[in-house]
């Protein structure tokens, strides 16, 4: 489903979705990791902190988006 930006939308634990809310470079195949300090989503950094909420399916494209597959148990 596309969601407004300010709109609610449940929980994702398991799914694809498309999304511009990426922060730094990425790499396809890389875990995908929630930045704790922006709520973005972006790729391993140095912060020990950060959670692995998936894997990358896509590098982003040249409107900044990226397709990333959601697994958190």
């Amino acid at each position: 489903d596309e969601v407004q930006k300010g709109s609610k939308v449940l929980v994702l634990r398991v799914g694809t979705v498309v999304t511009d809310q990426v922060s730094g470079s990425i790499t396809m195949g890389d875990a995908a990791h929630f930045g704790i300090d922006n709520g973005k989503l972006q790729s391993a950094t140095a912060d020990s902190t950060s959670i692995v909420v998936g894997r990358w399916l896509s590098g982003k494209d040249a409107d900044g988006y990226a397709k990333v597959a959601i697994n958190i148990v």
